[in-house]
């Protein structure tokens, strides 16, 4: 095994609403910070999750400095285990050191949160919960690039109506813990993100007793993932439990439930692909399937957000993964079991579920140059240019 990776927290006394460390991996060291526009706990726990997925993605042990929650590590070992038995060629097993300390787990005066990203399953789950929800958590950092201002600071005024709307407080966090995930190899979509969610939980644990993570897929279409039932409740605290919610309904059910909400209709964020920088470029897998839920849920022409018609022959020219697919099949028996006549669109979405894989793989080539024409702006060099110079704490490579 390796020399371990060490995090040491370096608390910043004079802003409660920052929190900082000091990350090392072999020769290589960064400082981290996550803040927000509420005070984040100061304590070590939020760092180990972080810590243990880039210890099994690089081979080597874990130091966290400072006092963490017994619990959170206990958790963090059946976290562990449960993903090397996903992974098994990609994570090794490793151990986790830290000061553990038992804090009171007294849950007065905190509320109740749930991560929001404007979403389809962001919007299920506060609708749905909205009795019990006190706060609303969107994190720049996590689907938004940092180096993507302009597009961060439109979501955020869109989220931030929507609280509003919805009668919640917005809780408004900024990280550059993926980054660090990202530099050392860790895959965002099939580890990196739920543990990324529980770091920033776990620093809002001043003000939340309880979070709910909501579900991507139904409990009858799970498979490995970054956030699982059987993942996200392993990283809660003494402080903070997370709820994995949402395993009982399809896309389609979820669109249903919230087709009538205005503040929905009005802010719903679904692109992944964001051409030209848009808020939904209304044309990539994602914005199309959305589209055809709120189609045939009656909605479409009410959102705001996403053009009023589908794009049927665009269609024939998306590239779909096996998950993509998977949500066409749930669209078109959606739409031969609704009461609409739409035998184009039908046929469409036949089409796409018989189509070969020699002519996905080929609409598949045709978007690269768009993609690459959307990240290559200004914004994204000058970020990444400020990741490669020395750091202003290059002095402290090596130290322990």
């Amino acid at each position: 095994m390796r020399a371990p990776l060490t995090i040491a927290p370096s608390p910043d006394t004079a802003d409660p609403r920052r929190l900082s460390a000091i990350a090392s991996v072999g020769d290589q060291t960064v400082r981290l910070a996550t803040t927000a526009n509420v005070p984040l706990a100061q304590d070590s726990t939020p760092w180990v999750p972080p810590a243990a997925l880039v210890g099994m993605r690089t081979g080597r042990d874990a130091v966290v400095y400072g006092d963490v929650s017994e619990h959170a590590v206990d958790g963090c070992s059946g976290a562990m285990s449960l993903l090397r038995s996903w992974y098994p060629e990609r994570m090794v097993d490793v151990d986790i050191t830290a000061p553990m300390s038992v804090p009171s787990t007294d849950t007065g005066g905190r509320g109740v949160g749930a991560f929001f990203s404007g979403g389809v399953d962001s919007y299920y789950t506060t609708l749905k919960h909205l009795d019990e929800i006190t706060h609303l958590i969107f994190i720049h950092g996590f689907d938004i690039d940092l180096w993507n201002e302009d597009l961060a600071e439109r979501t955020l005024v869109a989220m931030r109506k929507s609280a509003a709307d919805l009668g919640r407080p917005l809780i408004e966090v900024r990280t550059d813990v993926r980054v660090w995930l990202d530099g050392n190899g860790v895959d965002w979509g099939p580890e990196g993100f739920g543990p990324l969610l529980a770091h920033v939980g776990l620093a809002l644990s001043n003000v939340v007793a309880k979070i709910y993570i909501p579900a991507s897929n139904t409990s009858a279409d799970q498979k490995p993932n970054g956030s699982h039932p059987d993942l996200d409740p392993r990283w809660s605290s003494d402080a903070v439990s997370f709820v994995h919610d949402g395993l009982e309904a399809t896309r389609a059910a979820k669109v249903k439930l919230f087709v009538d909400s205005d503040a929905a209709m009005r802010h719903l964020r679904v692109c992944w692909w964001n051409g030209k920088n848009d808020y939904n470029c209304g044309a990539c897998e994602k914005c199309v399937r959305t589209m055809l839920n709120l189609y045939i849920a009656g909605g479409l022409e009410r959102c705001t957000t996403l053009p009023d018609r589908i794009p049927v022959q665009a269609i024939d020219n998306l590239y779909l993964n096996k998950s993509a697919k998977t949500f066409v099949a749930e669209n078109l028996a959606e739409l031969k079991a609704a009461e609409v006549e739409d035998p184009e669109l039908e046929a469409a979405l036949q089409r796409a579920l018989d189509r070969s894989e020699f002519r996905n793989q080929l609409n598949a080539a045709r978007t690269i140059p768009t993609g690459l024409r959307n990240i290559a702006t200004p914004q994204f060099f000058r970020f990444w240019f400020s990741r490669i110079r020395p750091p202003a704490n290059e002095h402290l490579k090596g130290s322990r």
